[in-house]
């Protein structure tokens, strides 16, 4: 249309000058003026139309990979943690035999990050909300999605689901060790319900566990799933190698490039030796990993997850939103 418009007003002003007709010059004015008019109301929407298209295949060049989800998880009811005067509205639902409390961001824009947390043995800080006063400060002004998750035995995450004896006292049958990693199954269920409802990023998601939780997360989940969820793990006083002794998937540079492990532990932690070998068969393979081991005087295999005969040498909960904030660089 732009050039028939030209090649149109440049002929009329030929013409229109070399005749000396005062009307007809007039006439040649006014054909110029009403080209001028259509070709204005012609090209608007065409050209705000290319440039609405090609901020559309700007914006899909530039986004992050992301789930696309929406309408998020029916809540089988709702409550709130409460915490420094701030309170966090969470979201009760079941997926795969898994109970899960959502929160969601308060800050949000485009896509969310997806964080998990995963209780230790007893899953005291799940069931009084205590993880979620120490992590959704945290999560919620950084647009992730934070989900504590319960074991589907509701006790302990490294066992076998129908294993449902929460004493300490009471030794643990090896066969009870949920070495076909069920657990694991039901987790990437849940990570696939939750992105089904959410616009999430594919990577890297948040993986945070406290002593059972971080053994779970290094024994089972990774070994079993890592190779399809990177992410970056913040393992509190906890952590083994894979129960199989290898992992189930080839490792690659991408997986590499995309996959951390943070460990925490006090160095008189009773599970101090089962971390150490998994951390050295991560590293061993080539996993980046970062360590803070926290000094403590009591003796040898006294303390666990910071407690030091009723003090506490580190907030190890705490320190999980701590590890992903130094993962991301936030």
């Amino acid at each position: 249309m732009k050039f028939r418009t030209l090649t149109f007003l440049l002929l009329s002003l030929v013409l229109s000058a070399c005749d000396s007709d005062p009307s007809r010059q007039d006439d040649a004015q006014a054909a110029i003026d009403l080209v001028a008019d259509q070709d204005a109301s012609n090209d608007t929407p065409s050209d705000t139309a290319d440039d609405s298209q090609n901020d559309t295949i700007d914006d899909a060049i530039t986004a992050p990979p992301s789930s696309h989800g929406a309408g998020g998880l029916t809540c089988s009811s709702q409550g709130t943690a409460a915490v420094d005067g701030v309170s966090y509205r969470y979201c009760l639902t079941t997926v795969e035999g898994v109970e899960l409390k959502i929160i969601e961001p308060t800050i949000s824009e485009g896509p969310q990050q997806l964080a998990l947390y995963f209780h230790g043995d007893g899953a005291g800080p799940y069931q009084s909300d205590f993880a979620l006063k120490k992590h959704a400060p945290f999560t919620s002004t950084h647009n992730i999605l934070h989900v504590a998750a319960l074991a589907p035995n509701r006790c302990t995450w490294w066992l076998e689901p129908e294993y449902t004896v929460c004493d300490a006292n009471t030794p643990i049958p090896d066969d009870a060790i949920d070495r076909e990693g069920r657990n694991a199954v039901a987790v990437a269920a849940v990570i696939e319900a939750l992105r089904a409802g959410w616009d999430l990023l594919d990577e890297p998601v948040l993986l945070g566990g406290s002593s059972g939780g971080s053994i779970f997360l290094t024994a089972s989940f990774l070994p079993k799933y890592g190779d399809s969820v990177r992410g970056l793990y913040a393992l509190s006083c906890g952590g083994a190698k894979p129960w199989t002794g290898s992992l189930d998937w080839e490792v690659t540079s991408a997986q590499l490039d995309s996959t951390k492990l943070s460990f925490t532990y006090g160095d008189k932690d009773f599970v101090e030796p089962e971390v150490e070998q998994g951390l050295a068969f991560y590293q061993g393979l080539g996993f980046a990993t970062d360590v803070r081991v926290v000094p403590e005087t009591v003796a040898e295999g006294s303390s666990h997850c910071g407690n030091v005969g009723g003090s506490y040498s580190y907030d190890q909960l705490g320190r999980i939103p701590e590890m992903w904030a130094e993962q991301l660089g936030n």
